[in-house]
């Protein structure tokens, strides 16, 4: 509630979602910018992804995940998320 997606890129092994500035969003002070990864997760119990969450001045700004070898599944039955 009170976040919206500004535009969403499917890649084949990956996604990229770009977000609307929301308060809801701000992570950080203003003069923080960075990209973090070190989130993955392990979709279906077989696929090994991985996560980019991008700050742009103090706001959760976007998000990118990608597999390592194979292609994004279609349908996600389970999720289990560790910090890489």
């Amino acid at each position: 509630s009170g976040v919206s997606i500004r535009s969403r890129e499917f890649t084949g092994s990956g996604f990229i979602t770009d977000l609307a500035r929301s308060d809801r969003l701000k992570v950080e002070s203003d003069d923080s910018s960075y990209k973090w990864g070190k989130l993955g997760a392990k979709l279906n119990g077989t696929i090994d992804t991985g996560y980019l969450i991008y700050v742009d001045c103090g706001y959760l700004h976007a998000l990118e995940g990608y597999t390592y070898a194979e292609e994004w599944p279609e349908d996600i039955s389970e999720i289990e998320t560790y910090i890489v």
